[in-house]
């Protein structure tokens, strides 16, 4: 890079955070698909160039994507996709409120209140707990008590996420499955230590970003 008086300079340019899909942290991780590219990375010997340290939470494909993929999933798996429907369709409208979801996001808002009495008390339990940890993850401030709800909502997911599994609201594409190894939930347990070294994550949604694409470039 040249610089006003034009001599030539060898710049190196820090990475400070990096906003990316999943696929792409797997590239950038170099990991496998299905796996962590953050628990993994830390394993290796990256030195300052660790992408645990610049790889930042993304609320858009992260959580949203998440939440639509599996809780809703495991709910209509469990109490059928009719009963849901029912369930939200008599939900009595609201002046300026939307009376029926618009997208995962608005499902996510009433998917806890929904499931109530039509799931078993330990699934709702889970279910409440994660939509929790989406939720305040998004706050733009993040204090140390507010981590610390972070941390409890994770943990007590993980205390009733089998009651999921007995239930039969894990299935694959062929049977059903016993396990949670999914990698956008296994990225959850970096978002306090991520916010702890570089701030609320929801300054790095990648959904901001794409809702500008959609209403300044499309």
């Amino acid at each position: 890079m040249s610089d006003p008086r034009g001599d030539l300079h060898m710049i190196h340019m820090p990475l400070v955070a990096w906003i990316a899909d999943y696929p792409e942290k797997l590239l950038i991780a170099c990991t496998a698909l299905k796996h962590s590219p953050i628990s993994l990375a830390v394993s290796m010997d990256w030195g300052n160039a660790c992408p645990s340290h610049f790889s930042m939470p993304d609320a858009l494909h992260q959580w949203h994507k998440f939440f639509f993929d599996h809780p809703i999933t495991w709910s209509v798996n469990i109490i059928g996709g009719v009963e849901l429907n029912q369930r939200l369709s008599v939900l009595q409208p609201q002046v300026e409120v939307c009376h029926w979801a618009n997208d995962h996001r608005d499902l996510k808002k009433l998917l806890p209140a929904m499931i109530i009495g039509a799931v078993p008390d330990d699934v709702a339990c889970a279910l409440c707990a994660i939509t929790e940890f989406i939720f305040q993850a998004q706050n733009l401030f993040l204090y140390d008590k507010m981590l610390h709800s972070l941390t409890e909502a994770l943990h007590e997911f993980h205390h009733y996420k089998v009651s999921i599994i007995t239930a039969g609201g894990r299935h694959g594409k062929n049977s059903p499955l016993n396990h949670f190894k999914i990698p956008k939930l296994e990225l959850m347990q970096h978002i306090v230590c991520s916010t702890c070294a570089m701030g609320a994550p929801y300054q790095w949604s990648s959904d901001i970003t794409k809702h500008c694409h959609i209403t300044h470039v499309k």
